[in-house]
């Protein structure tokens, strides 16, 4: 039909337009040809097409203003940063200290064979430059630390990506990130676990069975940081340990990448780094596009005891306060969870606790419904 001609038709276009964009290099006093820059500009539109077409061209051109940040760039931060180039912006920052290894590869989103041995912010920017050579990708070999930080982050980033696995660093940029007022998104632990579903975004404060949010919650507690950095974690209680140190080793210290960071071996499979890594790259890029959805809310501690304790509490008000019989009340079991889980976030906003939470008519002239009911603050 003419809609697969005319897709044909652009589709030969832009492959010409790329093939005649294979230019030689150029000597660096050499100004860039302006007829070049608009034909490498419908190229990387049509690349991005999918995109654009979702954000719009004003959210479009948001991503390729912005200027995101990725520290640690492992088996999260590679796919976080792989995903946000592929998916429009074009200007970014990899930091990490660290090489590629052979142990790397099940993780990595890009490290080959042949990049062992090589800094992890070379072969991500090298791997990245292939697919997106418009992209401008600065690689930063180094350990990211407080003292560096000014440094380090230096540009007015529009996002940072905290991707890092060691407490004490990560706990530094958090802390710089938020006194500063630089948005940050933080991944907490994604090694020793298997269940994709139990991925969750949300405040620090309400990260839970995670020994690497535990501690870097506390630490931040005592820095004056109680909440206000958004995480991607795992519900998921580990179900693996660290491997345990050889038996001959004297001071297992001594085999430590750097000083004070972790000796013995996590394990991790790869799947779940590069869903951390996916997720983080989504949420910054609809944060930066103003397209930003809210994160689904599941609050482990909403059991069916608490849930129908909620529902019962609903149905006796209702009954004694304004004579509604039950059978006529009129909201199923899923309006009611809808209006726990989703308008209220599962817990009661005095209290911050589900075990309080009790719900009543906004407008008691009509009947209950998600629409029409809040939480009852006379009690």
């Amino acid at each position: 039909g003419l809609g697969v001609l005319c897709g044909i038709g652009i589709g030969v276009v832009t492959t010409k337009l790329l093939l005649r964009s294979k230019k030689p290099e150029k000597v660096q006093s050499v100004p860039v040809n302006q007829k070049w820059e608009e034909e490498d500009d419908i190229i990387v539109r049509e690349q991005l097409a999918r995109a654009i077409s979702f954000l719009g061209e004003e959210g479009y051109m948001k991503m390729k203003k912005a200027f995101v940040i990725v520290v640690g760039v492992g088996g999260v931060g590679s796919h976080a940063a792989h995903m946000l180039v592929r998916g429009g912006i074009e200007n970014i920052r990899l930091i990490d200290f660290d090489q590629v290894t052979l142990s790397s590869l099940n993780r990595h989103a890009v490290a080959q064979r042949d990049d062992v041995g090589i800094p992890k912010v070379e072969a991500l920017k090298n791997h990245l430059l292939k697919i997106c050579p418009h992209a401008n990708i600065e690689a930063r070999k180094a350990k990211f630390s407080g003292e560096d930080a000014a440094v380090l982050l230096e540009g007015n980033p529009t996002f940072v990506l905290d991707c890092i696995d060691n407490i004490e660093t990560k706990v530094a940029l958090l802390k710089f990130c938020h006194t500063n007022k630089i948005a940050v998104l933080a991944s907490m632990g994604a090694g020793a676990r298997m269940d994709p579903t139990r991925i969750r975004i949300a405040d620090i404060s309400e990260t839970q069975e995670d020994p690497l949010s535990r501690s870097v919650r506390s630490n931040l507690r005592k820095c004056g940081i109680g909440k206000g950095i958004p995480c991607v974690f795992s519900v998921e209680r580990p179900c693996v340990g660290l491997l345990p140190t050889a038996e001959n080793v004297d001071d297992p210290s001594n085999y430590s990448v750097l000083e004070g960071f972790r000796v013995r071996i996590m394990p991790v499979l790869g799947p779940l780094p590069a869903i951390f890594g996916n997720a983080m790259a989504l949420y910054v890029m609809s944060h930066i596009a103003e397209f930003p959805f809210d994160p689904y809310h599941i609050n482990s501690s909403i059991g069916t005891r608490n849930f129908f304790r909620i529902i019962e509490k609903l149905k006796k008000r209702e009954k004694e306060v304004f004579n509604e019989r039950n059978d006529g009340f009129g909201m199923s079991d899923y309006d009611i969870r809808f209006v726990v889980e989703e308008i209220w976030k599962g817990k009661s906003a005095f209290s911050e606790s589900i075990n309080k939470l009790t719900l009543t008519r906004w407008d008691k002239n009509k009947r209950a419904s998600p629409g029409n009911l809040g939480e009852d603050c006379s009690r």
